[in-house]
């Protein structure tokens, strides 16, 4: 659950891995560490300033919850059909 990716590469599938790897980095890049360095979000539509609080930080963690945990599900599924490259 804490690298995205990492059990494909150990599967080989090393394309499919990478992809993983790098929407993970730009997730937790665009979502954590950005707002956390510049202390604010600014919305698209409007250009207003939004302040980080407690809702945005618990949306947070439940889309990179999900995001991890599908990537170790389907992981999982393949390991145990035995998809692997010859």
């Amino acid at each position: 659950l804490a690298f995205p990716g990492l059990g494909d590469f150990y599967l080989g599938h090393k394309g499919f891995a990478t992809l993983e790897l790098l929407g993970g980095i730009f997730g937790w890049l665009v979502l954590v560490i950005i707002p956390l360095l510049s202390g604010e979000i600014v919305d698209a539509e409007t250009g207003e300033v939004l302040t980080l609080n407690a809702s945005y930080w618990i949306t947070v963690a439940i889309f990179i919850g999900f995001m991890h945990g599908m990537d170790a599900i389907m992981t999982h599924h393949f390991a145990q059909k035995g998809h692997h490259p010859q």
